[in-house]
């Protein structure tokens, strides 16, 4: 996998991360 990839797989799975805690916080869905 290049790097490049790489850096879009993590920012997609922090994404994810940050709804998550977003939705158990109970603030709206941001997107």
């Amino acid at each position: 996998m290049s790097a490049l990839a790489m850096g879009f797989n993590e920012l997609s799975i922090n994404s994810q991360l940050l709804q998550l805690g977003s939705n158990r916080a109970g603030a709206p869905d941001i997107g």
